[in-house]
């Protein structure tokens, strides 16, 4: 077997394992220490809480391409980190995000998630908010086992950005007067930091030079934008486990509706109306070739270290950046398969 493939191969294997036994391990500590404190042991229903918690940890994690951790992979490879040090931090990134997506499916009272359903719609909110703690918990206890300072600060900034961009969304819900600028602003901060976060966090590890450091951070930052693009397109196809036009029903407008340029309060229309004017000003496929334009951009960022990393691990680099236009329909897809 190709080695490189192996060590992608294996690190998700690995991540897998360790996002299983997370979520159990510590739940099972909890359920022994809290029998042996109550002399009478513990009450039935508390016992169906925490298997419960521990359970809608489990599956919140069991879902997903893993994109974040191959990012996580893939950079480790490139720099050559050790296979256990990149299967920590592929289990890492992909708990922040399942803690981001729990609290996400709160704020925005979701109730489909990938096709199956939320979290706050089987458990209610209160639980839902406590499993995305949880989960974040485990994230916590990872970051330690990697045991670097540096990670840890970067992280806490990451975490700060995407707490931002949330709050900047909350804010204009249903605002018309939503920019272009504020839009993409807002996506650097929720999506596109964690993806540079997770480029750049197998470099802190290593305490690699600064130019490596900032070019897949850079790769990371461009990616995370087509990636939003890409979502914000699909929102109004369809089929990516989430109800179409589920972000205009919430009060937010994406680049598909702000490159309608409409007069006036777009709100006041009614969806039909609004996919009607999509189709006419063909702003889907302008979406898509706005988020080419980061993907050729993150790309050209890997130039200054091509003759840092292996021809296949740029290549695995240029797989992953063109893999999330797979998500589209053929005809809408600029990176076809050959």
């Amino acid at each position: 077997m190709n080695p490189d493939f192996d060590y992608i191969s294996k690190g998700l294997v690995g991540v897998e394992e360790n996002l299983s036994k997370a979520a159990l391990y510590p739940i099972g500590q909890a359920l022994e220490l809290a029998i042996s404190l109550i002399p009478l042991g513990l009450p039935s229903d508390s016992r169906f809480w925490l298997e419960k918690l521990a359970q809608m940890s489990r599956n919140s994690q069991s879902s997903g391409k893993r994109f974040r951790a191959k990012l996580a992979l893939a950079s480790s490879q490139a720099i050559g980190l050790p296979i256990d040090m990149a299967i920590n931090l592929g289990a890492f990134v992909e708990m922040i995000q399942s803690a981001s997506l729990i609290h996400d499916d709160v704020v925005d009272e979701a109730s489909l998630r990938r096709n199956e359903p939320t979290v706050n719609s089987l458990m209610g909110n209160r639980f839902a908010v406590l499993t995305g703690d949880y989960v974040l918990s485990l994230a916590l206890t990872k970051l330690g086992e990697l045991k670097n300072h540096n990670l840890t600060m970067r992280f806490s900034e990451v975490v700060s950005q995407m707490t931002f961009g949330e709050a900047m969304e909350i804010e204009i819900t249903f605002n018309h007067a939503r920019t272009i600028a504020h839009y993409l602003t807002t996506i650097s901060l929720k999506t596109a930091s964690l993806l540079s976060f997770c480029c750049q966090s197998a470099c802190l590890i290593a305490n690699v030079n600064e130019k490596t450091i900032n070019s897949l951070a850079e790769f990371g930052a461009n990616l995370g934008m087509a990636f939003q693009l890409i979502d914000d397109t699909l929102d109004f196809i369809g089929p990516d486990g989430k109800e179409k036009c589920q972000d205009f029903k919430e009060g937010l407008l994406t680049l598909p509706i702000l490159l309608l340029g409409i007069q006036g309060n777009p709100f006041d229309k009614s969806i039909d109306e609004i996919q009607v004017l999509i189709a006419e000003k063909n702003t889907l496929a302008q979406t898509i070739d706005k988020a080419r334009e980061y993907s050729v951009k993150a790309i050209d960022c890997l130039d200054g270290i091509k003759n840092l990393i292996s021809e296949r691990c740029l290549q695995t680099f240029i797989d992953i950046n063109t893999s999330i236009y797979e998500r589209l329909p053929n005809n809408l897809n600029p990176f076809p398969r050959r």
